[in-house]
């Protein structure tokens, strides 16, 4: 099960080495997450598009710009678009957060045809948190702000591994609880 659990958390670090990675389509305004439960150690993965997190995928243009884009960076850094519940007793042992394709002289990676001629610039964003937990049997739930803290993600895809089950979720509006597998 372990092997499973690190196989889902590695798929995002597979991409390919330059700036800009792409794991599976790039849907603006979706944010995709991975969560492993794995004994006491919860592993989340999160992706998301630039125009899911900003209004533009590509170099900053004014100083207003780069302020948005270290403000969001640091936010995603923060965790504090999730809530773990207290019972739980979770605590944030490490956490990683990306921007990547928004450094000036990216404009020539990435590029991708979207069907209607025109060549798109794609940037995103990738976070890494681990939690160790005292009572992970208490980890029933997790609760995302995602869509509460960036307007423009719409939609939040979780998929979860426990050693109870796996799932997907599909997070849209108003809805943030993730129930675990029982």
């Amino acid at each position: 099960m372990k092997s499973f659990f690190l196989l889902l958390l590695a798929l995002p670090a597979a991409a390919p080495g330059h700036e800009t990675r792409q794991q599976g389509p790039h849907v603006h305004g979706q944010a995709q997450v991975q969560v492993a439960l794995d004994g006491n150690t919860l592993d989340i993965a999160l992706q998301a598009p630039g125009m899911g997190i900003l209004s533009f995928e590509r170099p900053p243009a004014t100083p207003t710009e780069a302020d948005q884009l270290k403000q969001a960076t640091a936010l995603l850094t923060s965790a504090t678009w999730l809530q773990l519940p207290a019972a739980a007793s979770c605590r944030l042992d490490s956490r990683k957060a990306t921007a990547d394709g928004f450094a000036a002289g990216n404009e020539q990676h990435a590029h991708h045809d979207h069907g209607d001629g025109q060549h798109h610039h794609h940037a995103g964003f990738q976070v890494q948190l681990r939690y160790r937990c005292q009572q992970p049997s208490r980890l029933d739930h997790l609760t995302f702000s995602l869509g509460t803290a960036f307007a423009n993600l719409h939609e939040t895809v979780v998929d979860l591994a426990t050693d109870k089950g796996q799932g997907r979720v599909e997070l849209r509006g108003a809805q943030q609880r993730v129930d675990l597998p029982r």
